[in-house]
Formats: C-alpha cells, sequence, structure tokens
C-alpha cells in the first residue's frame, strides 16, 4: 500500500501516478521471487500478492524497504500464510486475503496487547507479519523482526499477533 497516495495524485496528476503504479507493478513481475508468483492485482494505490512461498513473498517486501518506490512516498507491507480459493476470472479469494488486507493497514489504535519492549508501531514503511508467515522463514530472517504486539482486525472476533520489520 501507498500511503498517502490520495495527496500524491493531487499535487503530481493522475498521469504521473498512474505511471508510478506502472512501474511498481513491473518492478514485481521482474524481481527474481516472481517466479513464484502466482497472483498479483493493482488495487488503487497498492498490490495484492500471491506467492507460492512465504520466502519469495519476504524477498520482494524487503526489496522495497531496501530501495525505495520513490523517495517521497511511503509503504506498508503486509505477509501472512494461508489458504486462498480462486475465483471464476483467477482472482483470489477468501478469509486469509480479507486477514491479509486488514493487517498492512493496522494502526496504534488497533493494537489490544503490547509487546514487552512496547516500542511504537511505525506507520509507514515497514513489514508486518503473522505467526503463521513468520515461522515459514529461515531462522536468521526471523531474527529481523519484533514483536509488535496483539492487534484487533477489523471484521475478526479474535486478536492477531503481528511482527514487524522496519526500514
Amino acid at each position: 500500500d501507498l500511503v498517502h497516495s490520495t495527496r500524491y495524485v493531487l499535487e503530481f496528476g493522475d498521469t504521473y501516478f498512474s505511471a508510478l503504479i506502472g512501474n511498481i507493478y513491473q518492478r514485481v513481475k521482474n524481481h527474481p521471487s516472481a517466479s513464484d508468483l502466482i497472483f498479483l492485482k493493482c488495487m488503487g494505490d497498492g498490490f495484492l500478492s500471491v506467492f507460492t512461498t512465504v520466502p519469495a513473498a519476504f524477498s520482494m517486501a524487503a526489496s522495497f524497504l531496501k530501495t525505495p518506490v520513490h523517495q517521497d512516498i511511503s509503504i506498508r507491507m503486509a505477509l501472512h500464510r494461508g489458504i486462498v480459493k480462486t475465483g471464476p476470472d483467477g482472482d483470489v479469494l477468501g478469509t486469509e486475503v480479507h486477514r491479509v488486507c486488514r493487517i498492512e493497514g493496522v494502526n496504534a489504535q488497533d493494537q489490544i496487547e503490547l509487546a514487552g519492549h512496547a516500542r511504537p508501531l511505525p506507520m509507514t514503511n515497514r513489514i508486518l507479519i503473522t505467526k503463521q508467515g513468520l515461522e515459514q522463514l529461515d531462522i536468521s530472517v526471523r531474527r529481523q523482526f519484533r514483536l509488535a504486539g496483539k492487534f484487533r482486525l477489523k471484521g475478526f472476533n479474535e486478536g492477531c499477533e503481528l511482527w514487524v520489520l522496519h526500514r
């Protein structure tokens, strides 16, 4: 998700913003992890992508933290592991798709349980990951994340424990 994209569109124009989204799309399609990409859809000011493995998804996400999309644009990313269903036109559907979209946008007001170190959740330039996703990563990669706490996700009854990697 591109943070404050509406302000960016109003300042620079829809054509420039559309070109930026197109460049991001090409960057994803040309990334080495794209061989594990099974679904990619532009959703206004962000993307939804599905990979066969969490390490491939993390590699893609980490590249966006390492090399920003644009100097004036911040991003938020979420990683999760779960079962998705394929719709009639190849779209991905289901609870886990809904869950990861909600995770991407969590903020401090959604926090229901603080992590022990109680550092504030970064609002931008971050990757949030669920326990299910984190468990799929190599131990050296897991150490890069810190526990952010438990969060309420809109539309879900149970809280969701999240870890964060921040640039």
